[in-house]
């Protein structure tokens, strides 16, 4: 597990989160804590291009 919390610090992904309006600060606060780089947008006409520069 530190291996994989280690690989995650060092690359600092952007991930797309679709979450509501209740959780999207918990959900942005886990994913800094584990060295993720959030990005919350909730407009489904931004999901194709917010998901083309996230990693695969």
């Amino acid at each position: 597990m530190k291996q994989i919390m280690d690989n995650v610090r060092k690359a600092a992904p952007l991930i797309h989160n679709i979450t509501n309006y209740v959780t999207v600060t918990d959900v942005a606060n886990a994913l800094l804590a584990c060295g993720g780089s959030p990005i919350m947008a909730d407009d489904s006409g931004e999901a194709e291009e917010i998901t083309s520069i996230c990693p695969g």
